[in-house]
């Protein structure tokens, strides 16, 4: 049972009693994450048959039946009320988005502020965190992972006591507080090359937004090296 390598990642910030894999594949997540220590408990959710089969095998394999549970689930619809902890990777920010909305209105879950969400979406991800902003979701923290592509890994909070956290355009479009390391650097390089590749193939009107853009990952680019220079000074 070996993880990918931005599962691993995404294994190594979970920190909770209870675990929610939404979307979980072959459940490896959850029972690396109970095997671990990281997760006391684990529910393996997905809306079609297939991938809860697999999670089903997984779980028998690895003999967690008592700690793992397969569950038939749409987002984050009727999610057990004892999660404190909620893994949403390997799908669209939209789709992110969606679930998310729908679970703030959902009038029976009683704590929304104890859980912790991960989220790592394969596309939309400034839409995402324009979204997050929006809706009282706080950024504790973000990294990239190189996994064949780039992903994302944002570990967000819900806190509709608070007022919203606001993000700069640079936040919106790469991430907030970013860590020094290579793969960011990397990932932000390789943004910069992408839209300058695609720059003049664009319609006239979308022509400003990837100049944006470009011009954001320039900014902190140079931020980055400025900080990197004062570190070893």
């Amino acid at each position: 049972m070996k993880l990918s390598k931005r599962l691993s990642r995404i294994l190594d910030w979970i920190d909770c009693e209870v675990l929610a894999d939404i979307g979980c594949d072959h459940g490896y997540l959850c029972a690396k994450a109970i095997q671990t220590g990281r997760a006391k408990k684990a529910y393996a959710c997905d809306v079609a048959d297939g991938p809860l089969k697999q999670a089903k095998r997984t779980c028998e394999t690895e003999n967690l039946q008592k700690l793992m549970i397969i569950r038939k689930q749409d987002g984050l619809q009727d999610l057990p009320q004892d999660v404190d902890m909620v893994v949403i990777a390997g799908m669209g920010g939209a789709l992110i988005e969606q679930f998310l909305a729908d679970w703030i209105k959902d009038p029976n879950f009683k704590d929304r502020t104890k859980v912790c969400f991960l989220l790592s979406a394969h596309k939309d991800v400034s839409h995402l965190r324009k979204f997050l902003s929006d809706h009282h979701f706080y950024i504790e923290k973000e990294t990239v992972v190189k996994d064949g592509h780039y992903y994302p890994l944002l570990k967000v909070s819900y806190k509709p006591s608070l007022p919203i956290q606001n993000l700069l355009p640079e936040e919106i479009q790469f991430g907030f507080n970013l860590p020094d390391i290579q793969e960011v650097n990397d990932y932000l390089r390789h943004e910069q090359m992408k839209w300058l590749n695609i720059l003049h193939s664009l319609p006239e009107d979308k022509q400003a937004e990837a100049k944006q853009i470009i011009n954001l990952s320039l900014k902190l680019l140079d931020q980055r090296k400025e900080l990197q220079s004062k570190s070893n000074a």
